[in-house]
């Protein structure tokens, strides 16, 4: 172990071994695999179809990557209801998508097909996250090869997509367990429901979540102790995750990075480099390669087009400031489409949990652990209205908790760390082995409360316990009509057939160009606003067809574009 004063290591002990090698238990991480495993399959069951933050939109970018195309075609955006701030954000990532009968969300066709695409061959829609990295998508496009209609490939690409950010939160919890209760308080108080729920759809934050809360962990475990190789390993892995997942990923990797360094102070800095310095660089050329893959694909695909300002200001951090509340509150819960919040009770006992952490560590830590867990709060509070001010405003579009919440978990992770530290050099005694576990009671009971608050508002029952019996599900595996409220049956259907390679090319002759090429191509193409319409596109939108799903087609249209 590091002889360490505060947090700054000294020199290692040579010959150390790692506790959470001797004392690791498969049997905790086995119960926490299944109780976070059941969960996450809960909340997949438990979110209507197509009823997510910008669902739609990353299903359409899913099925994109499933036929071949990393970027598809650019296009204006096409479905109106926008202001003109907010249209220029999402004109730059929008993209053309070929949609085969059957697999069409609830966005409109905006080729002169019916809407929905419900008849052969298919028809063109447009998503405004069509340059998003690509990674996040890739299984979720492998599920959608599986499947024929469009709400059994939903629930096959949620399913494919929590596997991983599953592994990513286990990883975090067994990175930090070494046999003590107190040494898990951290990640039990950082995964709130948000990130299970948001891990449990079809986007990418939820891996981007969860690989940036196992590089947290696998940071903080680094400068613990002298590391085994498994660690470096866990670094390397959900760093490189974390970076390609989406537009944010590299500064959520430097802003742990930087957290480990204070944990370790330059002595333990140079004392890590001196015996950890053969096993550091694979990890960190990963880290690198991992970063110049993002920096070749944004400049490549113009996902990398944000604006920074920081004028006007007093108006940027006013605006920025008023973001903080929604921010802090939909980072514990506000589930889907933004439509349904936890009571504002809820809130409050969340954060109340987290305050009593950061007080406990407050309490037991030395004069170097108050001022950098004091930095920390302050700095993650301060993160989500510096970047709402400087970058997000110009987009048009208000803040949300999973956009910053790589950085938030970091105040409870840390508080918990500190906790953990202090108490191992401390005699223990009865209450200090039972608050640990009435804290993991009372997270999982949230979690429990959360869940069952979000199905019964969705089936249409709030705050009723035989919520399930008005909940109805319906499924096409292998073709045949399945319905979670009876039996049912109907003739199967065959395969539609996909012609997306020579559809998309036909929309725009610069399909297969760079982003910037294309959009330079097709710069004759002038979308034209009439005041009280929809927008106008190269490609006219269709009419229509009866009364579309609001919840589903909300964020579809939103380009909130996260």
């Amino acid at each position: 172990m590091w002889r360490e004063k505060g947090f700054e290591a000294q020199v290692p002990v040579p010959g150390a071994t790692l506790r959470v090698d001797r004392h690791i238990s498969l049997a905790a991480i086995t119960s926490l695999g299944l109780g976070f495993g059941l969960l996450l399959v809960a909340w997949v069951m438990a979110t209507q179809p197509f009823a997510a933050p910008d669902e739609p939109s990353h299903y359409l970018r899913a099925l994109s990557i499933a036929d071949g195309h990393l970027l598809g075609p650019a296009v204006p955006y096409p479905y109106g209801g926008l202001m003109p701030a907010q249209l220029a954000w999402v004109d730059q990532g929008t993209g053309a998508v070929w949609v085969p009968a059957g697999q069409s969300p609830p966005v409109p066709c905006i080729d002169h097909k019916p809407d929905f695409a419900v008849l052969a061959p298919g028809c063109l829609e447009a998503s405004e996250v069509g340059n998003y990295h690509p990674l996040p998508y890739l299984l979720p496009a492998l599920a959608l090869d599986m499947s024929n209609d469009s709400t059994t490939g939903l629930y096959l690409s949620r399913l494919a997509l929590a596997i991983p950010c599953l592994a990513f939160i286990l990883l975090a919890f067994a990175l930090l367990w070494d046999g003590s209760p107190w040494s898990l308080l951290g990640p039990l108080a950082a995964i709130t429901p948000m990130v299970l729920f948001v891990s449990s759809i079809v986007n990418p934050n939820g891996l981007e979540l969860a690989a940036c809360l196992a590089f947290a962990a696998s940071v903080l475990r680094i400068a613990r102790a002298p590391t085994h190789l498994r660690v470096w390993a866990a670094f390397a892995l959900s760093g490189a995750v974390a970076i390609l997942a989406w537009q944010l990923g590299p500064i959520f990797v430097i802003a742990d990075l930087a957290l480990g360094a204070s944990l370790l102070g330059p002595a333990g800095l140079r004392t890590l480099r001196l015996f950890e310095g053969r096993r550091l660089r694979p990890p960190a050329l990963t880290l690198i390669t991992a970063t110049a893959l993002y920096m070749v694909y944004g400049l490549a695909s113009g996902v990398t087009h944000s604006t920074f300002s920081i004028s006007p200001v007093a108006q940027g951090l006013h605006e920025g400031l008023s973001q903080l509340v929604p921010v802090l509150g939909n980072s514990v819960g506000t589930f889907g489409a933004l439509t349904v919040p936890l009571p504002f009770a809820a809130y409050w006992t969340w954060w109340l949990f987290v305050a009593a952490i950061i007080f406990g560590a407050m309490w037991v830590g030395g004069r170097r652990d108050r001022s950098l867990l004091i930095a920390v709060v302050a700095l993650a509070l301060a993160f989500p209205a510096l970047f709402f001010a400087w970058v997000y405003r110009f987009t048009g579009f208000g803040m949300q908790g999973r956009y910053v919440l790589p950085v938030m978990v970091l105040i409870p992770l840390l508080a918990g760390e500190t906790i953990h530290r202090r108490l191992q050099t401390r005699p223990s005694h009865r209450l200090q082995e039972l608050l640990p576990v009435g804290a993991a009671v009372l997270a999982a009971g949230f979690q429990a409360y959360a869940w069952w608050f979000n199905a019964s508002v969705v089936a249409g029952a709030p705050n009723t316990i035989s919520f399930y019996a008005r909940a109805r599900r319906n499924f096409r595996l292998g073709g045949a009509h399945r319905s979670a409220g009876g039996p049912g049956s109907q003739a199967p259907q065959s395969a539609p057939q996909r012609y997306s390679r020579s559809q998309c090319s036909e929309l725009s002759p610069h399909a297969h160009r760079s982003r910037p090429a294309r959009e330079a191509a097709n710069s004759h193409v002038t979308p034209r606003e009439v005041p009280g319409s929809a927008r106008a596109s190269p490609t006219p939108r269709c009419r229509s067809k009866g009364k579309l799903n609001p919840e589903g087609l909300a964020f579809a249209a939103s380009g909130h574009g996260a």
